[in-house]
């Protein structure tokens, strides 16, 4: 029995692909690639972006590209590394990209809470982290009623800085006699690239 093998070879150990630019009208602040490819051992395969002139592998490290500005079009590019002997290979048909930005005000609407007795006072206590006066805004507002048609503004709120940094904000209601209500917190940002957190909810309902 005879055996005649083929080895590939490869002019070049590093190859660079120019892909179709990644475009999102109002900016991009995520990258999400889905690739289908296979990188043997001792090779790579980076997916890289151009950030002010310079192209940086979307490799998750922390000095990874710098999208606060949220640019509306970054080229992309796929850089395979290898040996002359042996080089990644990736496919197009079945690979996606999908980019993304938060949105820059959220609406949040709790499960509606029926009490064993009608209230008059309810405290809701919010952690916020990360957050900034200047940037950002985070109101507590109740629905109140039978029907919930009720908006109850709070009465009182103060903020207190947890030694993590972390403002904990207590909103007071004092309304007239309820034994139903809903929480709904309403948040904004001046811009996607500089989120808050709402970490934790405490609700205290007075009979």
């Amino acid at each position: 029995m005879k055996l005649r093998l083929y080895f590939a070879q490869f002019e070049r150990s590093r190859l660079s692909i120019e892909l179709a630019p990644l475009q999102l009208a109002g900016g991009i602040l995520d990258i999400d690639i889905l690739n289908e490819g296979i990188t043997p051992p001792a090779c790579r395969t980076d997916f890289e972006v151009q950030v002010n002139g310079a192209w940086v592998p979307l490799d998750g490290a922390p000095n990874g590209p710098n999208l606060t500005g949220l640019p509306a079009i970054l080229p992309l590019r796929v850089t395979l590394t290898g040996t002359t002997d042996l080089m990644p290979g990736f496919g197009l048909s079945n690979s996606q990209v999908i980019v993304s930005r938060p949105k820059t005000t959220f609406t949040w609407i709790g499960e509606t809470k029926t009490l064993g007795s009608p209230t008059t006072s309810i405290k809701i206590i919010t952690d916020l982290q990360a957050y900034e006066e200047a940037k950002h805004d985070c109101a507590v507002t109740l629905r109140t009623g039978a029907t919930l048609a009720t908006t109850e503004t709070a009465d009182v709120v103060q903020d207190e800085t947890l030694p993590n940094g972390t403002i904990r904000r207590t909103s007071v209601f004092n309304m007239t006699a309820t034994s139903k209500y809903e929480v709904r917190i309403v948040g904004s940002t001046t811009t996607a690239a500089d989120l808050f957190l709402v970490s934790e909810l405490i609700e205290f309902a007075q009979s």
